[in-house]
């Protein structure tokens, strides 16, 4: 979430996302147009468990480091490649700089949800109520790697809950793979896009993908 002089805000329990409603609802941002949307049940599923584990209390961080605090924005790229890294992502162009193309960022993952989400047939709307984009223009930036992505078969992102394997063993209170693992996720893809069980919190604010596609603002 940014403020309306794009500065990053971080969002609070009981602030901007209604959890019980599965929405989220932004006043100040960047694009200075107050909007909200339904959340994906998955990310819903993964955020009351994830507070739930911090033991959260409103007025705090949603978002938080291993020490409770708010994630410090500037050191976000370089955790996310490293913890990449450590999954055994080494793809190239995501940590080394090109002549044309930048190491990959966090605001990347925004564009790696863009084009996932028109490779699997939502909408310009769809897409522009979550992301704030003004115009199709900005949006058909994307359409060329959507269609690498379909004929890729990626698929879907994983829901949130079962690809972090924390969540995934709360789920029902029961273990890893029980009632509600993705065998039994009618909401899973079998095409959807994997993520690495490493079990650092400080990434997880970033949605998964070991196929992250490069943003084009």
């Amino acid at each position: 979430m940014r403020n309306g002089f794009g500065e990053a805000v971080a969002p609070c329990v009981g602030m901007g996302v209604d959890l019980e409603r599965g929405a989220v609802s932004l006043d100040k941002n960047k694009t200075n147009d107050p909007r909200s949307w339904a959340l994906d049940p998955g990310v819903v599923r993964a955020l009351k468990r994830y507070l739930e584990l911090r033991n959260a209390k409103e007025g705090d961080s949603l978002l938080a480091d291993d020490q409770g605090a708010a994630f410090d924005n500037r050191k976000l790229a370089m955790a996310l490649r490293s913890d990449l890294e450590a999954a055994g992502v080494k793809r190239r162009e995501l940590h080394e700089k090109g002549e044309y193309t930048a190491k990959l960022r966090t605001h990347d993952l925004r564009g790696t949800f863009v084009t996932l989400s028109l490779a699997n047939g939502k909408t310009e709307t769809w897409v522009a109520d979550r992301t704030g984009h003004k115009s199709s223009t900005m949006i058909n930036g994307y359409r060329r790697l959507a269609r690498s992505a379909r004929e890729l078969g990626l698929g879907p992102l994983k829901p949130l809950d079962q690809a972090i394997p924390e969540l995934r063993k709360l789920a029902a209170g029961g273990p890893e793979g029980g009632p509600n693992s993705e065998d039994d996720d009618p909401e899973t893809h079998p095409n959807a896009v994997e993520s690495h069980d490493k079990p650092k919190w400080r990434n997880r604010q970033t949605r998964r993908t070991q196929n992250p596609f490069p943003a084009r603002e």
